[in-house]
Parts: structure tokens; C-alpha cells; sequence
């Protein structure tokens, strides 16, 4: 099943995405998803071709994904970007 996400406002603190009622970050959003798929931040990371640590960073945050890696990590969970 793909999940769609819409990008529902931009903050200073980062992008808030809208997911079933939701508003979370993105970096929430990347981790609700990798959680309900059972993936550990490991595997997601080399399914997108970065490090664990940007995962871990983009989850807490502390970084934002460019565009280009949104949409592999979309990919990654099977999600579409919008």
C-alpha cells in the first residue's frame, strides 16, 4: 500500500508533514514509518546509500534531507513524497 504524504506548511523548525491526521516533522515521520516496517535505521540507510548517523540526524531533527534524498527514502519506504 502506498502512503501518501502532503507537505502541509513550512516552519523555521523544519518541514511539518500531514499523515492521517498527523502533523509530524519530517524526521517523525521517517521514523514512524521505518518503525512500522520493522527496519532498523541501519537498513534504511543502505537502502538510501547514506550513513546510519544521517538517518539518525534527519529522525532527531538535527539535519533535514535534501529533496533528491526525500525521494530516495520515500522510495525506501515505500511511500510517495507528495
Amino acid at each position: 500500500m502506498i502512503m501518501k504524504i502532503h507537505i502541509e506548511c513550512i516552519y523555521d523548525y523544519g518541514i511539518i508533514l500531514y499523515i492521517g491526521g498527523d502533523f509530524l516533522t519530517i524526521g517523525q515521520s521517517i521514523q514512524k514509518k521505518r518503525k512500522s516496517l520493522g527496519m532498523t535505521q541501519k537498513e534504511l540507510a543502505e537502502k538510501v546509500g547514506v550513513a546510519t548517523i544521517t538517518i539518525q540526524q534527519y529522525e532527531r531533527n538535527v539535519r533535514e534531507p535534501k529533496f533528491e534524498i526525500v525521494k530516495r527514502i520515500a522510495k525506501a519506504l515505500g511511500v510517495s513524497q507528495f
